[in-house]
C-alpha cells in the first residue's frame, strides 16, 4: 500500500504522539483513545493505518531503529570527530534512549516480551557491527592495533551493554551511567590503542 504525502504525515503524527505517550506513561497505561484525543483525529483515522495498539508499538520500534541507524551512520561518517568521540557518541545515543525509556522498557519487557526481545536482538546485532566499524576506522587511521580481534571486542561490548543497559539495572546503578560508559570507553582505548598513541 503506497501512502500519499498527507497520509504519511498523518501516520507519522500518530507515531510521534504515541511514542511520547508510551514513554511518558508506559505502554499499558495508554489507550488508543488517549492517542486520538492528543491528535484531535477520529478513531477511524487511527484504525485506517493501525489495526491495534500493539501494531502502533511495532511501527514505533521500526521507526526508532531507522532513526538510530541514521544517527549512527552520521557519526561514523563524520571526518571531524576523533575515534574516541565516535565511540562516545554511539554510546550516548543508546544511553540517552535507554535512560529516557526505563519505565517504557520495563513495561514492554513485562507485557510484550516478544517486542522487547526484538529490541534486544536489534541491539545485540547493531552494537558489535558499530564497534567493528569504529575499530576498522581506528586501524585505518593507525589509532588501534591492526591485529585486534574486531568480532571479539564487539561481543565484549555487547556483554557490557547487556550488563549496564537493562532497565532493571539502570534504575539501581550505584554510579552514574555516564561514569560507567566513560570507564568502558577508556578501557577499550587503553587496551587496544596503537603503541604510538599510548
Amino acid at each position: 500500500m503506497i501512502l500519499e504525502p498527507s497520509e504519511l504525515d498523518t501516520k507519522e503524527r500518530i507515531l510521534k504522539v504515541a511514542t511520547s505517550l508510551f514513554k511518558q506513561h508506559g505502554f499499558s497505561k495508554v489507550t488508543v483513545d488517549d492517542i486520538i484525543s492528543n491528535l484531535k483525529i477520529s478513531k477511524k483515522t487511527v484504525y485506517k493505518y493501525f489495526q491495534s495498539k500493539k501494531q502502533i508499538l511495532s511501527a514505533i520500534i521500526k521507526r526508532e531503529h531507522s532513526i538510530l541507524n541514521a544517527e549512527t551512520q552520521k557519526i561514523l561518517d563524520n571526518p571531524n570527530t576523533s575515534l574516541r568521540e565516535k565511540l562516545r557518541c554511539l554510546v550516548d545515543i543508546h544511553q540517552g534512549k535507554q535512560l529516557s525509556e526505563v519505565q517504557f522498557l520495563l513495561d514492554l519487557k513485562n507485557k510484550f516480551p516478544d517486542i522487547y526481545n526484538e529490541l534486544e536482538d536489534f541491539r545485540r546485532k547493531q552494537i558489535p557491527k558499530n564497534i567493528q566499524k569504529i575499530i576498522e576506522i581506528g586501524i585505518q587511521e593507525n589509532e588501534i592495533k591492526p591485529n585486534i580481534n574486531k568480532e571479539l571486542i564487539g561481543l565484549i561490548c555487547v556483554g557490557a551493554a547487556e550488563a549496564i543497559f537493562k532497565p532493571e539495572i539502570l534504575i539501581n546503578l550505584p554510579f552514574s551511567l555516564s561514569e560507567a560508559i566513560d570507564e568502558l570507553v577508556n578501557t577499550i582505548f587503553l587496551e587496544f590503542s596503537s603503541e604510538k598513541n599510548k
